[in-house]
């Protein structure tokens, strides 16, 4: 089997999503998504790339996701990691990423136009691999997030007994934070939900990302299996920072 993550790093989207942290900013400087798009995206990019939250999310992404990914590919020498970059994200910081990416020859780094560029590259990609490959999984893994070591194993041993396409995800795991000075801080378990999580959510012989919204996947799509690992404990770490985390998690 063929695995491949991938994350968007930090990408700029057009228009601007729909964060609480945005909805903050335009209540607070009195903004409307429509009438002062170019206004709301200035800001938008202004944030996205400030100093303090770029600062954050390199520690997280060097302290919790790159670690436990790259331990995962260790693993699996045929497995792959895409990590997708905005154009506008500044040359500082994408030196930086590849720096830190650079210690894998598993690990693609993508520069991409805008989201909607992503998504096409992402499935070009997709495409080909399954046509070459004789089974492929995708697993969704953010920028700050984390899995546990063994994930791709697993999953595989799970699909020796399925020759359909299913979904596989992890429902136990923990919050986290990240100190200043790079230790990572456990917090609670995660929210028990009815629904898939979007961390590590694995699709073998299916393509996540044409699943739509995660919280309404198995309404959508009654037939398609999702495989839970229960037995996983602490399977992955869910990062909280109620400034720079796109949902405001907090610890």
């Amino acid at each position: 089997m063929k695995f491949v993550f991938y994350t968007p790093f930090s990408i700029l989207m057009d228009p601007p999503p729909n964060y609480l942290f945005l909805k903050r900013m335009l209540k607070e400087h009195k903004l409307d998504l429509q009438r002062d798009n170019s206004k709301v995206r200035e800001m938008y990019i202004e944030y996205l790339y400030s100093k303090e939250r770029m600062g954050y999310k390199f520690l997280a992404f060097e302290k919790v996701t790159l670690p436990s990914v790259l331990k995962n590919l260790e693993l699996d020498q045929s497995a792959e990691w895409w990590v997708y970059v905005s154009k506008e994200m500044p040359v500082a910081y994408k030196d930086k990423l590849s720096a830190l990416v650079c210690i894998s020859r598993q690990i693609k780094l993508i520069e991409v136009d805008s989201f909607m560029d992503m998504s096409q590259k992402y499935t070009r990609e997709y495409r080909k691999l399954s046509e070459d490959s004789e089974r492929l999984c995708v697993l969704r893994i953010d920028d700050d997030d984390g899995v546990y070591v063994g994930l791709l194993q697993d999953i595989e041993s799970a699909a020796q007994s399925r020759d359909y396409p299913f979904l596989y995800t992890c429902p136990l795991g923990r919050y986290c934070k990240v100190s200043p000075n790079g230790d990572v801080v456990l917090g609670g378990h995660i929210l028990r939900t009815p629904y898939p999580h979007t961390v590590a959510l694995a699709g073998v012989d299916v393509d996540v990302r044409k699943l739509g919204d995660h919280t309404k996947i198995q309404k959508r799509n009654p037939e398609l299996e999702i495989v839970e690992n229960l037995k996983q404990e602490d399977a992955v770490l869910i990062t909280c920072d109620p400034d720079h985390t796109a949902t405001l998690r907090r610890f």
